[in-house]
């Protein structure tokens, strides 16, 4: 398996673009706190519900893109 790893270029000074440190300080602790989420969800065996259904619902749970739900519930399987 490949695993490719994609840069942009963006301006990293907090002056200069203050919409992507806005966006980061959003995004952290909500992928954090699914991570936990899923962990602990997957500890349970989900309680019998199947992942797509799952990732279905955290989307809608939480307004998130399906490749948000995806690699917070990847990452979750991973760290177990």
């Amino acid at each position: 398996m490949t695993e490719i790893t994609l840069v942009t270029s963006s301006l990293l000074y907090k002056d200069k673009n203050e919409q992507l440190y806005n966006y980061f300080d959003e995004v952290t602790p909500l992928f954090a706190f699914l991570v936990r989420r899923t962990i602990h969800h997957l500890n349970h065996d989900l309680n019998g519900e199947d992942l797509t259904n799952y990732r279905t619902r955290l989307k809608q749970e939480y307004g998130l893109t399906n490749r948000f739900a995806k690699s917070s519930c990847y990452y979750s399987k991973k760290i177990l």
